[in-house]
């Protein structure tokens, strides 16, 4: 499955073993938002306002496709199921949109968000 995400921040990272000095753990941690749309919402069941970013660990070696961030992504999601049957999507590859932009218009109180291609 493919969606159209909204990528705010790519940070890659490493754990050494103190005592040998290797590396015992890698990866990139993605923070995206599953929404191409910032307007404002509000969950109806829970007590939430806005957009909660979801969390995403990938390969370390992925964070060479994060040329910009913020931008637009489309993400490619499949599907696990857990050993107690709960099903989960995760994000295995992301790919550039666009990169986009948000400023507050300096005469007024409105921002003003722009995307490029």
């Amino acid at each position: 499955m493919k969606q159209t995400v909204l990528v705010l921040s790519a940070s890659q990272y490493q754990i050494t073993d103190e005592k040998t000095g290797e590396i015992t753990t890698d990866g990139c941690i993605v923070r995206y938002c599953l929404s191409e749309d910032l307007a404002p919402t509000e969950d109806q069941v829970r007590p939430v306002k806005g957009h909660v970013p979801a969390k995403a660990n990938i390969k370390y070696d992925d964070w060479d496709s994060f040329k910009v961030v913020p931008a637009l992504y489309e993400v490619t999601l499949t599907s696990k199921i857990d050993s107690q049957g709960k099903v989960s999507l995760a994000p295995t590859s992301f790919t550039p949109i666009s990169k986009i932009s948000v400023t507050r218009i300096a005469s007024s109180n409105k921002s003003a968000m722009q995307t490029t291609a």
